[in-house]
C-alpha cells in the first residue's frame, strides 16, 4: 500500500516536495515492518522525453545563377582573346607602323645653260614647320609688379569696447559686505532669531559678535536633524568679515536661505504624522521634531539625530563644497512625484 502511494505521489508534481520530506519516515516505517511480497519492485513515473522538432528550411540552389553580362563585356573579352591568341602566334606578321610623309620634292626648272640641266642655283627648300607650336607665356609687364610690390598689406581693424569703469577695491568691498549682512539678516528672521535680525539691519558688522554668541549656542542640540547641526555651523564660518570675499559669503548664505522653507516643510509633515504641529519658529520645531523621532521613528532610513562633529573647511572653495552637500541633502529627489 505505500509503494503504490509513493507511485501515485510520483506522478503528481505538486506532490514532490512533500514527498522528498517523508523520505526519512517512510524509511524509518519500512526498516521496523518485515517483507510482505518479495516479488515487489516499485515503478516511478518519469516523464517522456520529447523528440527534437525539425523545421524545415529552405533548399539552398545546387549551382548559382549566372547574371547575363553586357554586350560591352563581351566584346572587352573577344579584344582580350584576341590579343592572347596574337601574342601566342609567331606565324603572324607583324604590322609595320604608318610612317611620316615624305616632304615633297622641288620641281626642277629647265635652264638655257646647257652646262646646267634641270637645277636652279637659287632654289632652297622651304624649312618643315612643327606641328605643334609651343605656347610662350606672355610677357610680364615691370609696372605690374612694382605696383603690386608697392601696395601696403591690408590690416584688419578690431572695434575694441572700453573698458569698463573699475570701481574702488574699499567700495566693491563695503558693497559685497552690506549684501552678505543682507542675507544674514533674512536667514536669522527665518531661523526665528528676529531680535538678531533687527539688530543686524540697525548695528551692521558691530552686531556680529552677538550674532555669533547666539547661535553658537543652538549648535549642539541633540536629538535633532543633523542637517540643522551642519547650517548654523556653516553660518558661522560664513559670517562678514569685510574684505573680497564677502561676495562669495554672501552667496553662500543666499543658498541657505532657500534651504529654509524646504525643511520648515518636511518637519510640519513629520509633526503633523505624529500627532503634534509645528509652532513657527524653526529651532524649536527642529528640536521637537528630534524628541517625536527619537521616540516614533519613521519609516525606511533613519534620520541621524546626534550632534555634527564632522570637520568644517576654513577655505572658501572647501565651504562652498559644503553648502552644496547640504543642498543636496535637503532637496531630495522625489519618489513617483511624491516629494518628501
Amino acid at each position: 500500500a505505500l509503494g503504490l502511494e509513493v507511485e501515485l505521489l510520483c506522478r503528481q508534481p505538486h506532490s514532490l516536495e512533500r514527498l522528498t520530506q517523508h523520505i526519512p519516515h517512510y524509511t524509518a516505517h519500512l526498516a521496523k515492518r518485515p517483507v510482505e511480497d518479495e516479488a515487489y519492485v516499485i515503478q516511478l513515473w518519469q516523464p517522456q522525453a520529447t523528440r527534437p522538432t525539425l523545421v524545415p528550411r529552405p533548399e539552398q540552389p545546387e549551382r548559382p545563377v549566372l547574371q547575363p553580362s553586357s554586350a560591352l563585356e563581351e566584346a572587352h573579352e573577344a579584344m582580350l582573346e584576341a590579343m592572347d591568341a596574337t601574342d601566342g602566334d609567331p606565324a603572324l606578321e607583324t604590322v609595320d607602323s604608318p610612317r611620316a610623309p615624305e616632304p615633297p620634292q622641288p620641281t626642277p626648272i629647265e635652264s638655257n645653260n646647257p652646262m646646267e640641266p634641270g637645277v636652279d642655283e637659287n632654289f632652297e627648300p622651304a624649312p618643315q614647320e612643327s606641328s605643334v607650336m609651343a605656347e610662350e607665356p606672355p610677357p610680364r609687364d615691370e609696372h605690374d609688379d612694382e605696383t603690386v610690390a608697392k601696395e601696403p598689406p591690408l590690416v584688419e581693424v578690431v572695434e575694441t569696447e572700453p573698458p569698463a569703469p573699475v570701481q574702488p577695491s574699499g567700495l566693491a568691498s563695503k558693497d559685497a559686505t552690506e549684501k552678505a549682512l543682507r542675507a544674514l539678516a533674512e536667514l536669522t528672521t527665518l531661523l526665528g532669531m528676529n531680535e538678531l535680525a533687527e539688530s543686524i539691519n540697525a548695528r551692521g558688522q558691530e552686531a556680529l559678535a552677538d550674532v555669533r554668541r547666539s547661535i553658537a549656542s543652538e549648535v549642539n542640540v541633540a536629538p535633532r536633524d543633523v542637517r540643522i547641526g551642519r547650517m548654523l555651523r556653516l553660518v558661522l564660518r560664513l559670517l562678514p568679515a569685510g574684505d573680497g570675499q564677502d561676495d562669495h559669503r554672501a552667496k553662500l548664505l543666499a543658498e541657505m536661505v532657500d534651504m529654509i522653507p524646504v525643511l520648515k516643510r518636511w518637519m510640519r509633515r513629520r509633526l503633523e504624522a505624529r500627532h503634534s504641529g509645528a509652532k513657527g519658529n524653526f529651532l524649536n520645531d527642529a528640536a521637537e521634531l528630534g524628541e517625536a523621532l527619537e521616540r516614533i521613528p519613521g519609516l525606511g532610513r533613519r534620520v541621524p539625530l546626534e550632534v555634527d562633529e564632522q570637520p568644517l573647511p576654513t577655505d572658501m572653495a572647501g565651504l562652498a563644497s559644503e553648502v552644496q552637500n547640504l543642498a543636496r541633502s535637503v532637496h531630495l529627489p522625489s519618489a513617483g512625484g511624491v516629494k518628501a
